[in-house]
């Protein structure tokens, strides 16, 4: 026992019961007073104690004590064993080295575990097994006898682990498709109490390629306590080289050049030269010789142009001169769907200012913008003209207007819109996934906006207005600049190199006006601020179903100085490109299908999302819609039918939730849309063969983290040695109800007995 207290649970208020003792010991006293005068008073006294002591302790019956008791006890703590199951684990490592060939004889017990790696290796031992072949001969190594002896200090448990934790046989076929090393170890604290499990021993290749980071775990492991001892099983030297990622639009415009990033890992080939090959259809479609350099990992871009609309296999492969310890890494395809199709922008200004100017210029030079002007203050009779942009009246029709995919709003008097043109705009973003461009001005944008419908669509907050405020034009040079945000989304990039994006910022010429903000909005993404007072001028947020985008300055046409159009327009072309493509990947202006991920693996699930209009581009008020699962691999399989069922209060909003099938590539279209559609990848257990080397590094760091140690199978015996993992002290409550106790009783009887015995010595009643 460690410590104790009382509590009371009263069935009556303790003041009644005061009052009541209080009347009980007036009437005890009473009552010995009459007692005959030969009593001597020592004994009334006496039997008039015992009498009121009574009556208390028969009163704290209604009190009702309980005594609280805190009890400690120690307990041996447990060791978590976790023995890596995926299919990594079923390498077969080329041990060229008499260190590796050493490590395999060891666990196998061909060699003493406490000999070293210089021992002689016997003529007939296997050098080369497979990784979960190892950890099989290690712990059931005899001579070793590790699970044993660390029973004697430890509660052993043992699990396997991939994804999620297995029971520990499953690690004599490592299958498994993915690592997440990270969340089996948060998983084996998760299992146990923070006073029963004391360290947890990792036994695998060091290979996560899911789930929160191994650091990441590690950190927490460590702030409760628990050490973390890692045995890399397999060879840190290995020849690989592997395909990890392929980066690309999934849609692309016919007759466009598009940059397939393919990003590339090798180990131990560092100053070898590699061939990456792109094909598209299985017709190489670039080539490109790399130097393999020693950072890991590398990034090869080769461009490639689809000369006509078509669904495309993109195909990268990589060769090496060979003797590599797997090559079924070498290879990565992903699905490329080609249309030849136009994106529809209307420009709507008051007046031909020179940002609209040079805007108009560059869109009318791209043969794949489809371009409609609307000047409020230009002659009806110039719009009827041939060959020109303008339009005589602005879109007042939904229809007219939903057929858009981008709108540049510009610096336009309010007074000189139609009067549904606001509303109809805002039904533009928020039902038909359009997409808007606000340009500030010094005339109307925003200022004439203020508490308008227009005002909520912007992603930034307005500066309050000031009496007396100078509304003249700012002289003094501004360079604005590039945020993380703006850094990271990759459309504000304007030089090939990404690495050179903010130092060609901060070299544009400077602008000389900038619209006052206050802030952006909590839902919206900064990407240029004025870095004096550090307010947006470039903002993006959605809105329903499309995006609105904030661009605060009318002085980009500025930047043409001394490089012509060469910043301005690739500026102005990645924004438009950015904001109207993103009808582009659905291949309709009334339908959009869109998931929560484009690729799963086997027994993951797809959540599909749908917006749906009908032919006014009103939202459709069907129950369910039917959409069908292609396969779009090489050996087309029977299709699959998905059920989309309307979102309660979100018209036009539909979802389905399906598993994915076997490895393969597939396109969820609906049957009235055929060009449209989301492609939709299932992966097997290609990653798990991304790195296949021991990951030594990580293993090494998550020990040192949480204050455990690395080890190879030359040092594996002396764990039960360091394994000093201090006993677990359990502290326990436990509640004894003094007043149902039979030693209560007993007391409340002994004041009573001693009264009674005094009284009958005084020859009392």
């Amino acid at each position: 026992m460690v410590d104790f207290s009382w509590r009371i649970a009263p069935l009556i208020e303790p003041v009644i019961i005061a009052l009541a003792a209080l009347c009980l010991v007036v009437i005890a006293w009473f009552a010995y007073r009459s007692t005959p005068k030969d009593i001597s008073a020592r004994h009334r006294r006496i039997m008039t104690l015992m009498r009121m002591i009574f009556f208390a302790m028969l009163l704290g019956l209604l009190l009702r004590p309980v005594l609280q008791l805190t009890l400690k006890r120690e307990e041996q703590r447990t060791l978590a064993i976790l023995v890596d199951a995926s299919a990594s684990m079923g390498i077969v490592d080329q041990r060229t080295s008499a260190e590796d060939r050493s490590r395999a004889a060891i666990a196998a017990g061909k060699i003493k575990p406490d000999a070293g790696l210089d021992s002689p290796l016997p003529e007939n031992s296997s050098t080369s097994p497979a990784r979960s072949e190892v950890v099989a001969m290690a712990l059931s190594n005899k001579a070793l006898n590790l699970v044993e002896n660390l029973s004697e200090k430890v509660n052993v448990v043992q699990h396997s682990f991939a994804g999620k934790l297995h029971p520990k046989e499953t690690a004599n076929n490592p299958t498994l498709p993915e690592t997440a090393l990270g969340d089996a170890m948060i998983a084996s604290l998760r299992r146990h109490s923070a006073d029963d499990l004391g360290g947890v021993l990792v036994i695998t290749d060091g290979v996560s390629n899911e789930g929160i980071t191994p650091v990441a775990a590690a950190k927490s492991l460590r702030d409760r306590g628990v050490k973390v001892f890692t045995y890399g099983v397999g060879t840190t030297d290995s020849r690989d080289v592997a395909v990890e990622s392929i980066d690309m639009p999934s849609v692309a415009l016919a007759e466009d050049a598009v940059p397939v990033s393919v990003r590339i890992r090798q180990r131990g080939l560092t100053g070898e030269t590699a061939k990456v090959t792109v094909k598209m259809a299985g017709v190489t479609a670039g080539v490109k010789e790399v130097i393999l350099d020693g950072s890991g990992d590398q990034e090869v871009i080769i461009p490639i142009i689809p000369n006509k609309p078509d669904q495309y296999q993109v195909e990268a492969s990589i060769e090496t001169d060979g003797g590599e310890i797997l090559e079924t890494n070498n290879t990565l395809k992903r699905s490329l769907r080609v249309i030849d199709s136009s994106l529809k922008v209307l420009m709507v200004e008051s007046a031909p200012r020179w940002e609209f100017k040079y805007i108009q210029a560059m869109l009318m030079r791209e043969k794949r913008i489809d371009l409609d002007c609307y000047l409020v203050t230009v002659d009806p009779a110039v719009a009827r003209a041939q060959d020109n942009p303008y339009i005589e009246n602005f879109p007042e029709r939904r229809e007219d207007l939903f057929g858009y995919d981008l709108i540049l709003f510009g610096d336009i008097d309010p007074e000189k819109l139609p009067e549904n043109a606001i509303e109809n705009i805002t039904s533009f973003v928020s039902e038909g996934s359009g997409s808007l461009v606000i340009l500030a001005g010094k005339r109307f944008t925003p200022a004439s906006y203020r508490n308008t419908e227009l005002e909520r669509l912007l992603p930034i907050e307005l500066s309050p207005t000031r009496l007396g405020a100078s509304t003249a034009i700012a002289n003094r040079p501004i360079r604005l600049k590039l945020t993380d945000a703006g850094l990271a989304e990759g459309f504000l990039n304007l030089e090939e190199d990404p690495e050179l994006a903010e130092e060609r910022w901060a070299k544009l010429p400077p602008i000389y006006w900038v619209a006052k903000t206050e802030r952006a909005k909590p839902a919206a993404k900064t990407y240029l601020v004025n870095p004096n007072g550090n307010y947006p001028v470039m903002a993006m947020q959605r809105y329903g179903a499309g995006e609105v985008m904030w661009i605060g300055t009318e002085n980009t046409w500025r930047w043409r100085r001394n490089t012509g159009d060469l910043y301005h327009t690739r500026f102005w072309g990645q924004v438009v490109q950015r904001m109207a493509g993103r009808r582009l990947a659905t291949g309709s202006r009334r339908t959009e299908l869109r998931s929560d991920r484009t690729v799963a693996r086997e027994g993951e699930r797809f959540t599909v999302f749908a917006r749906l209009l009908d032919q006014s581009f009103q939202p459709r008020s069907d129950e369910s819609i039917k959409a069908i699962l292609n396969d779009s691999g090489n050996q087309p399989g029977p299709q699959r039918t998905v059920t989309l069922r309307a979102i309660p209060g979100s018209p036009g909003e539909y979802r389905a939730e399906f598993p994915a099938g076997q490895p393969g590539r597939y396109k969820l279209s609906l049957p009235d849309d055929a060009g449209g559609g989301i492609d939709l990848t299932v992966r097997g257990t290609d990653r798990e063969f991304a790195q296949t080397a021991m990951d030594q590094s990580i293993l090494q760091e998550i020990a040192a983290i949480t204050g455990g140690t690395f080890l190879r199978e030359e040092n594996l015996h002396e764990l039960p040695g360091i394994m000093e993992l201090e006993p677990a002290e359990i502290l326990l409550g436990r509640e004894s109800e003094l007043w149902n106790s039979p030693l209560y009783f007993i007391l409340l009887l002994l004041p009573l007995t001693i009264e009674w015995f005094m009284r009958k010595f005084a020859e009392l009643k």
